[in-house]
């Protein structure tokens, strides 16, 4: 249901482009809330249309990621994000209004019995305002143990927490353009180490994604009214749209939400794309998401025509397989793109039909491999004159003529001709034109040269100034690819090629091409569900793919990952881990079978398929079949173990040892379909062991009886067969209670009972397979739901902070409020590397009213990770479950060290200062020794003592000094040791090359003129200003410490020249740098510095504003640093003399000064 608490008014303010992730401010998380309810899960919302909590009703347990605040809808308008300010309800229309100060978002909420709905039904822009993105959340959760990124299913063993986009237009997951509103830097990319980019499109096009602290849940709708630059994940842009409406506009962009048990999840899955009316393939009538035969194992033949399909199906009805597929060209087209069938099956769709027909008087289905919306140079859609409607990317126009012999022409941009798209080819009209290199000209026009004129059969013509230039979207093979429309008429020809043909299998390889256009999982879906709704029949019908997205996991079966040769073992168990988190069955990828396999070679890939419960591609061919010695024993192999497979025979521990990589197995027979000898071998065949046996399990039901239901409440209980040849559940007697449903694929019964009372029912399940079917009676009882009892826990810490080694106090509460005395348990509870002593106290007796507190001890290990960690203090009594509550605290080490984020800034074999700052993070009085590491051939001042007190700071003054011959990037770490484990901070270092040095950059005026303080001085030891000779002079004599400014009375009132001569044995071929290293300066007014280079002037440059305590060597100074480049054309070989002025402000203090070659 929707609890509106209290909405209270407020005025708008103006918050678009404010960053919307980050903690919540007090003030909405104490505010007046909004709940949704999407089955078991509360999301509960602020007045400001924030999601504050994402509650698991059944335990009261708050999902919501600790300090990550995020509303639940917003926009992106006039290139900035818009959150809301205000939310509003209206009951009677079930529809949220969140306002923002630059358009008005109505939301209707529907709440189902095991899920909610939330469409977009009004968009309201201000005057002016455009509107081009909605963003739905991302809802940041603490689940970390199962991320099912395409699924959008976050789960651990106590939850499940699911979001679907229920149309293609809500496309699951988010816009790389926005990634700084959706936790960019958080999330984990990859986190299975899948066989794909690290950031490749397609995992940006799936709800779910792993995070640094959890998970999120999101999705966003484009508005395509007008032409919207779109970025790819690599931040290559490109325009796209406008598209018409409905389908491209943000009203309708729709998402279900939902919380269950974790093992009801995948029949939510079921119920929302059934009653939302996505796409539900099936296989014998059950949804594929919950059949065995969904992993059925094919053969993908390599030769695979009409003369040799008799031939080929028998081969597989041999081998216990139901499908054969022709892989051989990427498919049997005569081109990819139109998708015409070539001359291998018959050169028609009726011919091709034929041949599936000839397969299937062997009970064989045929396959057909595909490569997506690729388009190959062949095809009609490139032939001259090529389709207007293939891919391309960014834009240029040519700023110079372009004759058509000319190997080099002139654009405006380069960035569209960047990296981001493969290939290196423009169209220009209907010419194609390959470049190789684009060279900078000017800052408004750019060179393309080594052009290939008239490429993919095009022909070379000439264009004046101002033609358009596009950069070809080249697919992964070094062909185009088709943009929206020819993906449509690609999924109508796809379509109507299977419908005609017959054909019931298909890969759609190269899928991500469709998101490389940059429309993302919305190209996916308009290829691949396009695809699903042509389709006569769908029952049967089983798609692979080379990527996935969330907004065609509905339609897709399932994948297949690996290739034969560059994917190992190791990286299928990565990919079947993916799989399971996304409800999709085992898959072995591409295996190799011929006839001349040897036995023990196919058996071990069948004993690892039967660790995964996974099929296989076999790739083969009929040649290999027909002409190899060992055809008939490797095909009988394959049928034991595949059976053996899906009767389910093998047990857990069975499955264990067959995943062992260094194990030899051989299957045996022993009764068909029904049992079989496992026997271990070593490497040349010989038994290891005795014999196991191998049975499929006796039909029946393992779950126990169902619990009882309340009345008005959600109910969801799963009953699950013994058997994987389940293909239906059905109540074949008696009728479940009012309001309960069975779903006959998944077994799950879900509800909300209507009426109190007792029912009998007979579940019965439909076995395949030759598998007898299986009956159980069950008897549940609906009674009135029953408040629990008015017990309230908190917990407190006494500080927030946890340092390694250290111990602090958490104090466990609870007030009982009901009227009787209750019993129970308290708990804290942590990761692994924080312990609770003890983690659970019993308590008995606690008295109507009063409150029971327990301390307990929370310890970090020495080891333990640094940042948040979330606690959990919970409790049960009289055996149910209290609310539980979250003690966030932050590991600490004992003691910070720290240098400036800037890095540091050194001269080969300089000493230099490195201030080291040291915190204390203990409650007690701490000694450190503080020293600093530095690579080899450095040398490091000694290490300094500091005692601190609980929580105080300090800061201590080291050297280093680099080697004579260091030069470019360094690591100086600086380290804490005490009695607790060392504590080190890296900080990185710059090395230059000293050409020149006067005096020493040691925050130090000590070695120059006048130091410390005899700045009065000035005008009679310096009545000419400075002019000083590196490498001759004296400092101390012939370098004043300070340089006064026109504003300084005491040295006249007017500007001065330093004059520093620098003898150069060679012109240098590079730049060099004047670096003036400042003790200190005026803090009102800081001098304006003129620099001259041999009667050049090479710049003026504001010094910083300083302490205005340096010109009498004084405590408190603020040091900076001055960098001047002195271009290599106005240096020469001999004397150098550089002059530098002070034109306004007062006075600067030199802690030294010097020309260095930086790196």
């Amino acid at each position: 249901m929707i609890r509106f608490r209290r909405v209270a008014a407020l005025a708008f303010a103006a918050v678009a482009g404010a960053a919307a992730v980050g903690a919540a401010p007090p003030a909405a998380q104490a505010s007046p809330r909004l709940e949704i309810d999407a089955g078991f899960l509360s999301v509960g919302l602020s007045e400001t249309g924030r999601v504050t909590s994402l509650v698991d009703v059944r335990s009261g347990f708050d999902y919501v990621a600790a300090g990550k605040s995020v509303p639940l809808v917003s926009v992106v308008a006039d290139g900035q994000q818009a959150v809301p300010t205000e939310v509003a309800y209206s009951s009677r229309d079930k529809v949220f209004t969140f306002r923002t100060n630059k358009a008005s978002i109505d939301v209707k909420v529907v709440q189902l019995a095991t899920y909610s709905t939330l469409e977009v039904v009004g968009l309201d822009p201000a005057p002016g305002v455009d509107v081009q993105t909605l963003l739905w959340g991302p809802l940041p959760t603490s689940v970390t143990q199962t991320i099912g990124e395409t699924a959008g299913v976050v789960r651990n063993d106590a939850f499940a927490v699911g979001l679907r986009p229920l149309n293609d237009k809500t496309v699951g997951g988010w816009p790389n353009e926005h990634l700084a509103y959706g936790f960019g830097p958080d999330l984990i990319w990859n986190p299975y180490r899948l066989q794909t980019g690290d950031r490749d499109d397609w995992l940006a096009s799936n709800v779910a994604a792993k995070t640094t602290w959890g998970s999120v849940l999101r999705a966003a709708t484009y508005d395509y009214s007008k032409v919207r630059t779109r970025q790819r994940t690599n931040g290559y842009e490109i325009p796209l749209g406008p598209l018409p409406a409905p389908e491209g506009r943000i009203i309708g962009s729709k998402v279900a939400l939902f919380g269950s048990a974790p093992d009801l999840a995948l029949s939510v899955l079921s119920q929302i794309a059934k009653e939302q009316g996505l796409p539900y393939p099936t296989l014998k009538g059950q949804w594929q998401k919950a059949a065995q035969r969904t992993s059925q194992s094919h053969f993908w033949i390599h030769d695979l025509n009409t003369s040799n399909v008799t031939a080929a199906s028998r081969y597989a009805k041999q081998a216990g397989i139901n499908n054969i597929y022709a892989i051989a060209g990427n498919g049997p087209w005569v081109s990819h793109g139109h998708y015409q069938f070539n001359s291998a099956f018959g050169g028609s769709d009726e011919n091709a039909a034929k041949l599936v027909a000839t397969a299937a008087n062997d009970g064989i289905e045929v396959g057909v491999h595909t490569l997506s919306d690729f388009i190959d140079v062949s095809d009609p859609y490139v032939r001259a004159p090529a389709d207007p409607r293939l891919a391309v990317g960014g834009r240029v126009k040519l700023t110079r003529p372009l004759a058509a012999s000319d190997t080099t022409l002139y654009v405006d941009a380069d960035r569209p001709l960047g990296p981001g798209l493969d290939g290196k080819r423009l169209r220009i009209g209907d010419e194609f034109i390959a470049y190789n290199t684009v060279t900078k000209v000017s800052d408004t026009e750019w060179q393309v040269s080594g052009l290939g004129r008239g490429q993919w059969g095009s022909a070379a013509k000439s264009y004046p100034t101002g033609t358009s230039a596009a950069l070809v979207n080249v697919n992964g093979y070094g062909g185009a690819i088709g943009d929206l429309p020819i993906i449509d008429e690609i999924a109508t020809r796809l379509a109507t090629a299977y419908n005609s043909s017959g054909v019931r299998a298909t890969s759609y390889d190269g899928l991500e091409s469709a998101g490389y256009t940059g429309w993302g999982g919305y190209g996916f879906a308009r290829l691949v569900n396009g695809v699903y709704r042509q389709l006569d029949a769908t029952d049967g019908f089983i798609t692979e793919c080379s990527n996935l997205s969330s907004n065609t996991w509905d339609a897709q079966s399932r994948a297949s990952w690996g290739e034969i040769g560059p994917t190992d073992y190791a990286q299928i168990i990565r990919s079947n881990i993916f799989y399971r988190a996304n409800y999709l069955p085992g898959m072995m990828g591409q295996q190799g079978l011929s006839g001349n396999s040897s036995l023990q070679t196919i058996e071990r890939t069948m004993a690892r398929a039967a660790s995964l419960d996974a099929g296989v591609n076999f790739e083969t061919s009929v040649g290999s079949l027909a002409s190899g010695a060992n055809t008939t024993a490797v095909l009988q192999a394959v049928k034991l173990w595949e059976s053996a497979r899906n009767h389910g025979a093998f047990t857990v521990e069975q499955k264990k040892l067959l995943g062992d990589a260094n194990t030899y197995w051989h299957l045996s027979e022993v009764a068909r379909d029904r049992e079989w000898s496992l026997q271990q071998v070593d490497s040349v065949g010989e038994a290891v062991g005795a014999a196991q046996p191998v049975r499929a399990p006796v039909p029946g039901f393992t779950t126990p009886k169902p619990p009882d239901a309340q009345l008005g409440r959600l109910y969801e209980f799963k009953v699950s067969s013994s058997t994987p040849q389940t293909v239906r559940y059905e109540v074949t007697s008696g009728a479940l209670p009012a309001g309960l449903s069975l779903n006959p694929d998944t077994g799950a019964i879900t509800g909300v009972p209507s009426a109190e009372g007792s029912r009998e029912f007979t579940i019965t399940a439909r076995n395949d397979g030759g598998v007898a079917d299986a009956s159980v009676a069950y008897k549940m009882k609906v009674t009135p739901f029953l408040a629990p009892p008015e017990i309230t826990l908190t917990a407190a810490v006494g500080q927030g902070k946890l340092a390694r080694g250290e111990s602090v106090d958490v104090s466990v509460s609870l007030r009982n409020d009901s009227p009787q005395s209750v019993s129970g348990v308290l708990s804290l509870t942590g990761p692994d590397s924080i312990s609770v002593d003890p983690s659970s106290v019993e308590f008995a007796g606690l008295e109507s009213g009063k409150t029971l507190t327990r301390t307990l001890r929370v310890s970090a290990g020495p080891d333990a990770g640094l940042g948040g960690v979330v606690l959990t203090a919970s409790g049960r009594v009289t055996g149910r479950p209290v609310a539980p509550v979250q003690v966030p605290l932050t590991v600490v080490n004992p003691v910070d060290v720290a240098v400036g984020s800037a890095g540091l800034d050194l001269v080969a074999g300089q000493a230099a200062p490195v201030t080291v700052t040291v915190s204390s993070n203990l409650p007690d009085t701490v000694t450190t020794m503080v020293g600093v590491q530095v690579p080899s051939g450095w040398t490091a001042g000694e290490p300094e003592q500091v005692t601190l007190g609980a929580g105080e700071s300090k800061s201590v003054t080291l050297s280093v000094t680099p080697a004579a011959d260091a030069f470019g990037k360094a690591t100086v770490t600086v380290a804490a040791k005490g009695e607790f484990a060392t504590v080190a901070s890296s900080v990185p270092a710059v090395v230059s090359k000293p050409v020149a040095m006067v005096g020493r950059a040691d925050i130090s005026t000590r070695e120059f003129a006048l130091s410390p303080d005899g700045y009065a001085a000035y005008p009679s030891t310096f009545p000419d200003d400075v002019a000083f000779t590196a490498g001759v002079g004296d400092p101390a004599t012939g370098w004043s410490y300070i340089q006064p400014g026109p504003a300084d009375g005491w040295a006249g009132g007017r500007s001065h020249t330093f004059r520093l001569t620098v003898n150069l044995a060679a012109a240098p071929a590079a730049d060099l740098t004047l670096t003036a290293w400042l003790y200190d300066s005026h803090d009102a007014a800081p001098p304006a510095l003129q620099v001259g280079l041999n009667g050049t002037s090479v710049g003026t440059v504001q010094t910083p504003a300083g302490a205005g305590r340096g010109h009498r060597w004084a405590d408190g100074i603020k040091p900076s640093t001055v960098n001047v480049t002195l271009p290599a054309a106005n240096l020469k070989a001999g004397d150098n003399t550089i002059t530098l002025t002070t034109t306004s402000g007062s006075w600067m203090v030199y802690d030294a000064i010097g020309v260095r070659q930086l790196p």
